[in-house]
């Protein structure tokens, strides 16, 4: 039947209809054994947002929800070495799953860690810190959870800093967890070669994986790592404004930064500066 603008209304009737379920929000997750092994009951994960992340604006004083943070419930063997994961708190608004699509599918990431590091609340915004100076050292930091660390508004007071290390090759910091800082993550500062691979960070104020500019930061890989909702601060610290943040800013170059995935930043996902000499060649190029 063709619709005209001034056709009359029709009332049409149907028979024999029915509303078969597909799917619902999601609450289980299948992973393998060996990927489950440091899961347990009582975990707190994280999955990101599959959409557009709306920020306030000047007349809007409402965030959209982030995707959504809660706890692991319950862990069942199944066969062929899966696991079915069951999570506390469905998924408010919609995700997209590895079905719908391959490269768009949501993440799920563990918060929890056995080894956790976390601020005090006696001071506001004031956690302790973790600093690396002046050490060549190889150092290995790998599986713990920062949580409430970094001082807000003070210089050089991060969750963790290499800062003024010159070549610290055979470093590696690695599949630990950053959530609710007060003050970034992970920041370099003067250090070279270190490894930043297969960390998770979530809900943390300033820039959160950052190489700044002070001293030579070069051959650093930075890979792997899963940044979500990353929020401005409403000050400059270092050279770097941390009130327009990134989820992976590096102000020094050569350094790698290899499968990185940034979600839900309040600014900026990748932020990359060239040296100056670089950039008028760029420039002048396109002239």
């Amino acid at each position: 039947m063709l619709y005209e603008d001034d056709a009359p209304l029709n009332n049409i009737d149907f028979d024999d209809i029915s509303i078969k379920y597909k799917t619902g929000q999601m609450t289980k997750v299948v992973v393998s054994s060996n990927e489950a092994s440091c899961w347990g009951i009582g975990s707190k994960v994280h999955i990101p947002s599959s959409s557009l992340y709306l920020w306030p604006t000047w007349h809007q004083h409402t965030v959209a929800p982030n995707g959504i943070t809660t706890i692991v419930e319950d862990i069942s063997m199944l066969q062929n070495g899966l696991v079915e994961i069951t999570i506390r708190d469905a998924p408010f608004i919609p995700v997209i799953s590895r079905l719908d699509n391959h490269s768009l599918g949501a993440e799920l990431v563990l918060l929890s860690r056995n080894v956790k590091i976390q601020g005090d609340n006696d001071e506001a915004d004031k956690g302790g810190y973790v600093q690396i100076l002046h050490s060549s050292n190889a150092q290995r930091i790998i599986g713990v959870e920062f949580s409430k660390m970094g001082r807000m508004a003070e210089q050089d007071r991060f969750p963790l800093q290499f800062l003024f290390c010159g070549s610290v090759l055979g470093s590696i910091v690695s599949m630990n967890s950053f959530h609710d800082n007060h003050q970034r993550c992970v920041t370099i500062d003067g250090t070279s070669d270190l490894i930043l691979d297969g960390n998770v960070a979530y809900n943390n104020f300033g820039h959160c994986m950052h190489i700044g500019s002070r001293g030579k930061s070069q051959r650093n890989t930075i890979s792997r790592n899963l940044v979500s909702q990353t929020k401005s601060v409403p000050y400059r610290v270092q050279w770097a404004d941390d009130r327009y943040p990134a989820a992976f800013s590096c102000f020094h170059q050569p350094n790698n930064l290899i499968d990185n995935i940034a979600v839900s930043s309040q600014f900026h996902g990748f932020e990359l500066y060239l040296p100056y000499r670089e950039m008028l060649e760029v420039s002048t190029y396109f002239l």
